[in-house]
Order: C-alpha cells, then sequence, then structure tokens
C-alpha cells in the first residue's frame, strides 16, 4: 500500500516538474530594460522639445489618445499631436515628470502604466494624473502601440458658447429634436471653416472620413483624423472646426441635454 502512496506521489511531482518546464518564460532583463527605454524616453523628448525623436518612439500604425480630443491615428497626426504639447509645454515653461509603474509582457505585446506630474519654473505642481501605454514588438523592437493618460482633476468647465445653430446654420441642421436629446446633421465642404460655437456633451457619427481641426477659444488647435462610421462620445466644448481634407464629409451628432 506504502508502495503505491510513493510511486503515485513521485508520478505526480513528475507531472507538476512537466508542466512547469513547459510553462512560456517570463521576460529577460533585456527585454524588460528595452520597454524601459521607450516609455523612460518619452518625458526626456518631450522636455527637450524634440518632437521628432518622441514621435519614433511609436509605431506608424499607432494611435496616441490624449484627454478631451480626437485619436490621432498614425505618425503624421501623433506628430502634429506631440507638436502641439511640446509648444504649449515650452510657452508656459513646464516640465514632465514620470513615475514608471511595473511592465506586464505576454509574447510580442506589453503595457505599462504609472503617473505624471507636470511641474512650473518655481517647481510647483500644476497637473497629475496617471498613463497606460501598450507596446509591441516587431522585428526585434519594442515602440508604442496605444498610449493615453488624463488628469487625476476633474476637466475645467466649458464656459456656454454660441450654439452651432445659431452661429452657423449653413453647416449645422437640427434633424430631430425631444426634451432629452437634439440630433444634428453636420456637412462641411472641402476646405471649409466653421466659427467659434460650443456644444454640450453627446455622441458623434461620422459618415465619411474626415480629416480636420478643431480651434479652441484660447488659440490652441488639434488635428484629427476618422473613418467613415467612426462613433465617438464628446465632452460638452467650445470650438471652431476646419475640413482640412479635400473631399466634403458629414456627421450626425446626437446632442443630450
Amino acid at each position: 500500500m506504502n508502495l503505491h502512496k510513493t510511486a503515485a506521489a513521485l508520478a505526480a511531482a513528475a507531472t507538476i516538474v512537466a508542466l512547469t518546464a513547459c510553462q512560456p518564460a517570463g521576460p529577460n532583463a533585456k527585454e524588460l530594460d528595452a520597454i524601459k527605454a521607450v516609455n523612460g524616453a518619452w518625458a526626456d523628448h518631450l522636455n527637450a522639445g524634440d518632437a521628432d525623436a518622441l514621435t519614433k518612439l511609436y509605431w506608424d500604425d499607432a494611435v496616441l489618445m490624449p484627454p478631451g480630443v480626437p485619436a490621432n491615428k498614425g505618425s503624421e497626426a501623433i506628430r502634429a499631436s506631440v507638436a502641439r504639447e511640446i509648444e504649449g509645454m515650452k510657452a508656459a515653461d513646464l516640465t514632465m515628470n514620470i513615475q514608471h509603474g511595473p511592465i506586464s509582457v505576454t509574447g510580442a505585446l506589453a503595457w505599462q502604466d504609472g503617473t505624471f506630474s507636470v511641474t512650473d519654473a518655481s517647481g510647483a505642481t500644476v497637473d497629475a494624473g496617471k498613463y497606460l501605454s501598450v507596446l509591441e514588438k516587431r522585428d526585434g523592437t519594442w515602440r508604442l502601440l496605444r498610449d493615453t493618460w488624463n488628469s487625476d482633476g476633474a476637466p475645467a468647465a466649458t464656459a456656454a458658447g454660441p450654439d452651432s445653430i445659431t452661429a452657423d446654420p449653413a453647416h449645422y441642421k437640427v434633424e430631430f429634436e425631444n426634451d432629452k436629446v437634439r440630433v444634428l446633421r453636420i456637412a462641411y465642404g472641402p476646405k471649409e471653416k466653421s466659427v467659434m460655437h460650443g456644444h454640450p456633451a453627446g455622441v458623434a457619427v461620422f459618415l465619411n472620413d474626415v480629416h480636420g481641426r478643431f480651434t479652441m477659444p484660447d488659440g490652441t488647435s488639434q488635428e484629427f483624423h476618422a473613418k467613415a462610421g467612426t462613433v465617438n462620445w464628446t465632452d460638452a466644448t467650445n470650438h471652431n472646426p476646419e475640413n482640412l481634407g479635400n473631399k466634403p464629409f458629414e456627421v450626425i451628432q446626437v446632442e443630450l441635454k
């Protein structure tokens, strides 16, 4: 009886050893260092004002998702976005400080989260928040595939601007309205631009491919790209949109009341 128990125990132990041997090895120190170097360089390039070097941290088909604006897809849009970020940081004499968290890796994908703070020339913290980055390894190189962040504080309240229908009836038409929502059809011709106006929070449905730009009340601007069929949540905002493309586009905007 004891011999049977001993044999069973040895068999179980052998099975555990075999299963353990089959488990994929975790990332080695060299891989982790390569991943750390990507996110580690992000703040360095931002603070140095090097938009080109910052853009090279991303794959050509990467998506950068800053808060409060449409996603930036591809190298061209990402470079334009980080260049504006650099311009704003320089103008206000701000410095980005990032505290990186642990790295997780599965196959050719890795992700890392952490926190950040933005300090002014006196060293005072003017913003703080968190980030999440997804990286992909291709041909032995790690670069960013998806990247997003937001602030810990509540968004600044948006002052009510001129209603789009009143300010720009040439581009904005009411298709439906009740006590809960208002549905707008937004139509821009090639290279057409609106005037400054406001929207409540809602959902935008892009009917065509779009390359556009939003100019904000403070003079800053944000280029954006969207594919036909894209559906985006939009926070309440004031802006002046412009069609940068050579083709017309239409958007259905569902505004909440």
